[in-house]
């Protein structure tokens, strides 16, 4: 069937048409009234966002950029229930230093605090950041 042989069905009498035409006009309104095809404007993007949505291209910006004033922020995110925003935050952690201390995102919830607090044990031997101006 070409492009041009698709059209609303041929009613056989006047009253089918009309009939036809009102379920069209109904399935318009409704989709319509539904808002299909209109979304909102998207998580707030920050390693601080209420969403993971928000959080996960906050870390792959701030592995991208080796942006290591994220690293707090990071460490604090591979405590997450979420495995994906878990996988992200060691991600940018290894790009920006170079190592994981031994964290893996899919590991027992133990050994992954076990890691999280050898990742604050590192942070806290890392020269502080000056102040950004």
């Amino acid at each position: 069937m070409s492009l041009t042989e698709w059209s609303l069905p041929k009613p056989a009498d006047k009253t089918s048409l009309q009939v036809t035409l009102r379920s069209w006009i109904a399935v318009v309104i409704a989709a319509a009234a539904s808002g299909a095809g209109c979304t909102g404007p998207g998580p707030v993007v920050g390693l601080r966002s209420d969403e993971v949505a928000g959080r996960i291209p906050a870390m792959k910006l701030a592995a991208e950029k080796r942006d290591r004033s994220a690293v707090p922020s990071l460490i604090d995110l591979l405590a997450s229930d979420d495995s994906a925003e878990r996988f992200y935050a060691i991600e940018a952690l290894q790009r920006i230093t170079g190592q994981t201390l031994d964290y893996h995102y899919y590991d027992t919830d133990a050994n992954r605090a076990a890691a999280i607090e050898r990742w604050k044990a590192w942070l806290a031997t890392q020269p502080k950041a000056a102040p950004k101006r």
